[in-house]
């Protein structure tokens, strides 16, 4: 049980280093293909969202499980970052489809997904303070 529960974090940690690529690619601009940050960047939306979803049918199966879980806030800050990555993801098909919006959205498309990557660093340190309590937990 206890190494089920390391599948969420490993998970979250991909899809955080793909979301800082995506992030590094769309900044750098240096041999910028639109279509490949456009494909990572709905990898990295899906995967986030699938971990989120995972994340939270793994603390309901080890809590019916009668393990004992101390999530503090990682479970709302996750929920917090859901509508960040709507309208990040949202953002991104209006710059496709209406170029001239460009200079208006484009900062505002980039910091969001600033601050998706920066709660994916919190997210971090409250998930893993949770993960080392479980699994210094006594079943």
């Amino acid at each position: 049980m206890k190494t089920l529960a390391l599948i969420h974090p490993l998970f979250q940690c991909l899809s955080f280093l793909v979301g800082a690529y995506n992030f590094w690619m769309g900044l750098s601009r240096k041999g910028f293909t639109y279509r490949r940050h456009r494909g990572i960047g709905t990898i990295y939306y899906a995967m986030s969202l699938l971990g989120l979803v995972g994340g939270w049918l793994l603390a309901r199966w080890l809590r019916e499980g009668g393990v004992e879980l101390h999530l503090g806030n990682h479970l709302e800050v996750a929920f917090l970052m859901v509508p960040l990555f709507l309208v990040a993801a949202s953002l991104g098909l209006i710059l496709r489809r209406r170029p001239r919006l460009r200079s208006a959205l484009l900062p505002l498309h980039r910091y969001l997904n600033l601050a998706t990557l920066l709660f994916f660093l919190l997210q971090a340190y409250t998930g893993f303070s949770a993960l080392f309590r479980l699994h210094s937990y006594r079943y």
